[in-house]
């Protein structure tokens, strides 16, 4: 009898350590990890299209010059201080140098070389089919070739962003997460002056995210993702999840293959 309960306890407590193992890791079934790999896509590609707004590539609610809600001071290059568009709040600061290294107390269009611009976006965003509230980004981005008249300018940079809820909507279905994220922003060359079509001609923007589950049996679950994010010219450029592979619209910000 001694013998069974000692076994019985094992067992009891080998069945809670699995239970707690699992609490905060979702299950790898296509029917859990797809959904979830498409929404990351989804909100990843979102935030990139956002990111190259500021780096001056095609127009959004981001950008300079082009939005629809656009004044005479957006035309300025590099305008910097805190803006609102859209249900979203933009704080850039600005470092001006010239091809010597030298600091400069404004842009100068023919002797600027670099910039330094540090960007904080709060706030919330509503497409089509999701939502995220609560939203902060933080973006350090260094932008060279900026001497002269370029054709074309080449931005680095890194970054991290949060939301407080992202909710997802498709098929009737409803998710909830919270996520967490950390990019890196390489070589995206975008092409000078801006237009309607200055879709970066290369580079990528790579992202880490954390997302855990709000709500339902995967409550409080979390998943993380590797986002690579690769330019090509075009407003539709791959997105690359894990080994998921997607196409996303920069332009209608919608997935438009893949999932």
């Amino acid at each position: 009898m001694k013998t069974l309960t000692r076994f019985t306890a094992l067992g009891l407590a080998l069945g809670l350590a699995a239970c707690n193992a699992d609490a905060t890791t979702l299950s790898d079934t296509p029917l859990v990890t797809a959904p979830i790999d498409k929404d990351i896509a989804l909100s990843s590609g979102d935030a990139a299209a956002q990111d190259i707004e500021l780096m001056g590539a095609a127009t959004g609610p981001l950008g300079v010059g082009l939005a629809p809600s656009a004044t005479a001071e957006d035309d300025v290059p590099f305008r910097c201080g805190t803006h609102s568009r859209d249900a979203l709040t933009i704080v850039r600061t600005c470092a001006f140098k010239d091809a010597a290294g030298g600091a400069q107390d404004s842009y100068n269009p023919l002797t600027t070389a670099s910039a330094n611009i540090h960007a904080v976006i709060t706030g919330g965003v509503t497409r089509d089919n999701w939502t995220a509230t609560d939203i902060n980004r933080v973006r350090d981005l260094i932008v060279s070739g900026l001497a002269g008249i370029e054709t074309q300018r080449t931005w680095n940079g890194a970054g991290t962003g949060s939301s407080n809820r992202e909710r997802h909507t498709e098929n009737g279905e409803v998710r909830n997460y919270t996520t967490a994220s950390t990019l890196t922003i390489t070589n995206v060359v975008v092409p000078a002056p801006r237009t309607e079509n200055s879709w970066p001609l290369s580079g990528t923007i790579t992202r880490h995210v954390t997302i855990t589950v709000v709500g339902g049996p995967n409550d409080g679950k979390t998943r993380e993702r590797t986002v690579t994010i690769t330019f090509n010219g075009s407003e539709l450029v791959p997105v690359q999840v894990n080994d998921k592979s997607y196409t996303f619209d920069l332009k209608t910000r919608k997935i438009v293959t893949g999932g």
